[in-house]
């Protein structure tokens, strides 16, 4: 199996250059809820609405900082468009 995408054939030729934006990904609760409970942080702000709404200052729950950047791995897939051959 080989696999080829334009960094290797390129020897570096895509540094510095803008790729432009990937797909668009809404993080909703469920999918923060699941995190949550993946990692074992059952923190408040992030999955429990009531609480935020008496506590925190946005009013609504946020996303994990960890979450969002885990999601890195699907938004360069979808810009480098991987071409695999099997």
């Amino acid at each position: 199996m080989s696999s080829s995408n334009s960094f290797e054939q390129g020897q570096g030729a895509e540094i510095g250059k803008v790729l432009g934006p990937s797909k668009y990904i809404q993080i909703k609760q469920e999918m923060i809820d699941q995190f949550a409970k993946a990692t074992h942080d059952l923190d408040p702000m992030h999955i429990d609405p009531d609480w935020c709404k008496e506590n925190s200052p946005y009013g609504t729950t946020i996303s994990f900082g960890f979450l969002t950047m885990s999601l890195l791995t699907a938004f360069a897939h979808d810009l480098l468009r991987y071409d695999r051959e099997e």
